[in-house]
């Protein structure tokens, strides 16, 4: 996932896949998701982000999960 501020346009943007835009949803005047060719979420729009979003949320703090080795998986 990648985060992206504008601050000339008071943007945010947030992809979550590096898929090709096909098509795009407004889900009110400053907020649009956009969808690949299956329909997946691949990135969400936030315009007027200032006004829209906490300012707590301008902060960000990254924590780094680790990832499981190997999954067990038992049959019964």
């Amino acid at each position: 996932m990648k985060i992206n501020y504008d601050p000339e346009a008071d943007a945010i943007y947030i992809e979550f896949l590096k898929h090709q835009a096909v098509d795009n949803i407004d889900l009110n005047n400053d907020v649009s998701v956009d969808l690949d060719k299956n329909n997946k979420i691949i990135g969400i729009e936030i315009l007027r982000a200032s006004a829209n979003l906490k300012k707590e949320l301008f902060h960000l703090e990254f924590t780094q999960i680790p990832r499981r080795q190997s999954v067990r998986t038992i049959t019964l």
